[in-house]
């Protein structure tokens, strides 16, 4: 098993049927905290763009481990 972080961007506005969420995988709490900050301002700026107004935005970064695949460095 390898630790690993995920970083999991969820969002809602008025009208949106649903939470809409997404989930990055990231190998330290230091690179998922620092892509944390990344996302929240895209996100808004997406929003923003688009007249997206209010928008409710959380991030997360859960700690999980993760069985090694043939993609997972060693």
């Amino acid at each position: 098993m390898i630790k690993v972080f995920i970083l999991l961007l969820m969002m809602h506005s008025p009208g949106m049927p649903s939470i809409k969420y997404q989930a990055f995988i990231l190998p330290s709490l230091e690179a998922c905290e620092q892509e944390r900050i990344v996302r929240e301002n895209m996100t808004h700026e997406v929003a923003r763009q688009k007249s997206v107004n209010p928008i409710w935005i959380k991030t997360e970064c859960i700690e999980m481990d993760m069985f090694p695949s043939e993609k997972t460095p060693s």
